[in-house]
C-alpha cells in the first residue's frame, strides 16, 4: 500500500492509502486546505477544533448536496474518505 503525504493547513500527515486512492486523497487535501482558507476565523482554534468545524462545513455541504440529487453511492463514497480522513487526524493529533 502507498504511502501518501499530505500538507493539511501547514502539518505534513503520512497516509497509507489502497492503490489507485491517491487522487481522491490529494483533492480532499485540497478541499479541506480551501475551506481553512475560507474561514480564516478558525485560526484561533486548536488544530483539533479546527478540524472539527472543517469536517462539519463539509458535512452540511453534502447534506444539502444529498438532498438535492438523491445520488446516495456516490456520498458514502465522499462519507467514507472523510472518515478515512477523521481517523488520520485523529491519530497525529
Amino acid at each position: 500500500m502507498p504511502i501518501l503525504k499530505l500538507t493539511i493547513d501547514k502539518l505534513i500527515y503520512e497516509v497509507q492509502c489502497k492503490k489507485g486512492e491517491e487522487g481522491l486523497l490529494k483533492n480532499a487535501e485540497d478541499l479541506i486546505n480551501s475551506k481553512i482558507e475560507e474561514n480564516k476565523h478558525l485560526e484561533s482554534l486548536s488544530q483539533s477544533k479546527k478540524f472539527l468545524m472543517v469536517a462539519l462545513f463539509l458535512a452540511a455541504e453534502l447534506n444539502s448536496l444529498k438532498e438535492k440529487t438523491g445520488n446516495d453511492l456516490i456520498f458514502d463514497e465522499i462519507l467514507n474518505e472523510l472518515n478515512l480522513l477523521e481517523k488520520v487526524i485523529e491519530k497525529n493529533d
